[in-house]
Formats: C-alpha cells, structure tokens, sequence
C-alpha cells in the first residue's frame, strides 16, 4: 500500500485509492471510507463516503475520475471535522 498518510497520533489520515476487483475502488482517511464502483447495468458509477454506522454522502457520476473526485472531497471534509 503506497501514499498512507498518518495523523500525529499514529491513525491512518489517508491512502491513496486501491484498487479492487473489478470496478471497485476505496479510500481511506481514520474511520470513513470512500468507496467508488461501476452498479450492476455496467453503466453509472457510483460513490459513498461511510463508517461503520452512517453515510457522510453519496451520489453518481459519469465517469470513475469525477465520482473519485467527488468522493475524496467529502472524504477530506469529514475526516478534516472529526478528527
């Protein structure tokens, strides 16, 4: 795993985007996780940002490029305010 960033604390601040199998990605930045993936028709990508008991966002894109962006802003935003 390359491009982790840590907190002064020693948590995991960020990571860079892993990619997973098939169209599915995620990011990490302290307890959220911002996930971007292709849904089931092949055709719309999808993104949420989540921790174990709630949804910071969610939405669409058209292409992976604009649902990373938009999912890593709001990674940084919540992960900024809860930290």
């Amino acid at each position: 795993m390359s491009g982790v960033s840590w907190t002064a604390d020693g948590r995991i601040k960020m990571v860079e985007w892993l990619t997973g199998v098939g169209a599915y990605q995620r990011s990490y930045a302290g307890k959220y996780i911002a996930m971007v993936w292709l849904d089931d028709d092949l055709v719309t990508w999808r993104w949420a940002v989540v921790t174990f008991d709630r949804e910071a966002g969610s939405g669409t894109a058209d292409t992976d490029e604009v649902a990373k962006d938009t999912a890593m802003r709001v990674l940084m935003n919540v992960a900024e305010k809860n930290t």
